[in-house]
């Protein structure tokens, strides 16, 4: 892509505004490949996080130049998990049925654990060959009591921390363990709350360009492809040929949708991920 003729506004306003004219045309008459939904784009600035909420990748057919095929709905919110467990998907817990104790993981439920310990016939001398203790050995397994259930055979449970209730990641709860099944709405599966933080695209902002808000600058794109495996295909971007990096465009629209568009750097297939 030839570089961007600052000189006066105008030439750089009918620059990006010829891209833009072009790029509409492209999908307009269907010159255009799918690749796929965006799922993450890396920027000097950060990541952009889509999870499957991304807009659809697309290039041209002609060459790897790419293109965003839907409208830019914006950012979702990052999801971070935390370290409460789900209250929406809760039953009583699976491994201590209820009790908020199970058997100890560390003696096996003896309440005792062994170590070696130098038997008393052979303290400062040799061991008695007819000892019972150690059989003439001079060592023996000496008992003593679990340091984790402190011999009551029982620990806290893992599972539910002794709260005798578990978040399962199914709802509701009674399904769980059926092939139908399907998961919680407020956790996502994951039986733990996931905390929800702003995207501000603000943070992206790289400055602008005849009159456009443009974001980056843009160094990959993953991205899932369409009915494809579960992995993810990376797009790395490298400068073209006078030196440009790839920054995003953002075309407001009517009823509040932004149409975006990528402008400079080159665009290479690099890897395929699982």
């Amino acid at each position: 892509m030839p570089p961007v003729n600052t000189q006066t506004q105008a030439s750089e306003q009918q620059y990006v505004q010829n891209l833009l004219a072009e790029q509409a045309a492209l999908m307009q008459r269907g010159e255009t490949q799918l690749l796929g939904q965006i799922m993450r784009i890396q920027t000097d600035r950060g990541w952009m996080e889509f999870y499957h909420e991304g807009p659809i990748l697309g290039a041209r057919r002609d060459r790897f130049d790419l293109l965003l095929l839907t409208e830019w709905k914006g950012l979702p919110e990052l999801r971070k998990p935390s370290q409460t467990p789900c209250g929406h998907c809760t039953a009583t817990c699976e491994q201590c049925a209820g009790e908020g104790k199970s058997v100890c993981e560390l003696c096996g439920g003896a309440g005792k654990r062994y170590r070696r310990a130098v038997c008393e016939c052979a303290a400062g001398k040799p061991c008695d060959p007819k000892c019972k203790t150690c059989r003439g050995v001079g060592m023996f397994e000496e008992p003593y009591t679990c340091e984790c259930c402190d011999g009551s055979k029982k620990m806290t449970c893992p599972r539910c921390r002794g709260l005798k209730m578990e978040s399962t990641g199914i709802y509701p709860p009674e399904m769980r363990g059926k092939p139908n099944a399907l998961p919680c709405p407020q956790c996502r599966g994951h039986r733990i709350v996931i905390e929800l933080e702003p995207q501000k695209m603000e943070k992206f902002l790289h400055g602008r360009l005849a009159g456009y808000d443009v974001y980056g600058p843009i160094r990959s794109i993953a991205y899932k492809a369409m009915g494809g495996a579960a992995r993810l295909d990376i797009v790395a971007i490298e400068p073209d040929l006078a030196g440009n990096l790839m920054v995003l465009l953002l075309e407001p629209l009517q009823g509040g949708l932004k149409r975006g568009y990528f402008l400079g750097g080159l665009a290479k297939l690099a890897t395929l991920r699982p």
